[in-house]
């Protein structure tokens, strides 16, 4: 299959690796704006999986951002997109609160696997509960049916969540 922007081979996400890269530093820019949850010059503590990634994307931003990066710092969560709909849904089934935003939840687990291969990064998947491992399975069975499942499911999570917090 070719890329959806040029003739080029599919890389990931029906994109060629010229076209990905900048998508993912795009989306990257723009979650982060929306999620709002770092400040210009701030010192921040990268906590989870994929860390050498999300302080790559994070000094990409240059002065725009110029955050530093401390022990002491505001911790800053690193799941996927992925990780946070399986245990919000696990959350779902066992009450629990949900987790906390992410730099990288923007991402699909295979969009983080591949890029940290082009960039050369060590990539660490995540760990899941037996529960997340079920909830996966059948969200990964749903996803050859109804594409962008994980997409679809992550916002109608996010505005459940939203109204949720509202009423307490």
């Amino acid at each position: 299959m070719n890329c959806l922007r040029c003739a080029k081979p599919e890389y990931c996400s029906e994109l060629c690796k010229d076209h990905f890269i900048k998508y993912f530093y795009k989306k990257f820019k723009a979650h982060l704006a929306r999620i709002k949850i770092l400040k210009r010059s701030e010192e921040v503590n990268l906590k989870g999986k994929n860390k050498k990634l999300a302080e790559h994307l994070l000094l990409s931003l240059g002065d725009s951002l110029d955050v530093k990066f401390s022990a002491r710092g505001k911790e800053v969560r690193t799941h996927s997109m992925d990780y946070k709909v399986v245990n919000q849904l696990e959350g779902l089934m066992t009450l629990m609160k949900p987790i906390i935003p992410s730099v990288l939840e923007c991402y699909r687990l295979t969009e983080i696997e591949k890029f940290c291969e082009l960039k050369r990064y060590e990539f660490e998947a995540e760990d899941y509960s037996k529960l997340s491992l079920r909830i996966m399975k059948e969200m990964d069975k749903l996803e050859i049916r109804k594409p962008n499942i994980y997409t679809s499911s992550y916002k109608i999570l996010e505005k459940f969540y939203e109204a949720l917090s509202k009423k307490i």
